[in-house]
């Protein structure tokens, strides 16, 4: 029960973030997540002290798809700044 509590309460915080800010923000994402599950966890008499996001893993597609955008991104930076020197 507690592990889909988890995964319930982190499916709902990622959803309310784009994907940027999860990146970003790990630890305020955990604080979050943590918030959420003792909300309900307290009433069992569990308290939840941590919620650490160790490592984030994308299925290979997704990951293809955000090396792309990122790549896209960088050539527009970069043309910007050739067309401003």
């Amino acid at each position: 029960v507690l592990q889909s509590l988890v995964q319930a309460a982190t499916r709902d915080v990622l959803a309310h973030h784009t994907f940027s800010y999860i990146l970003l923000h790990r630890r305020k994402i955990g604080e979050e997540i943590r918030t959420a599950v003792d909300a309900v966890s307290c009433r069992w008499g569990i308290r939840v002290e941590r919620a650490d996001i160790d490592e984030l893993s994308f299925p290979a597609e997704l990951q293809q798809h955000l090396a792309a955008e990122a790549e896209v991104k960088r050539q527009q930076q970069a043309r910007v700044k050739t067309s401003e020197s």
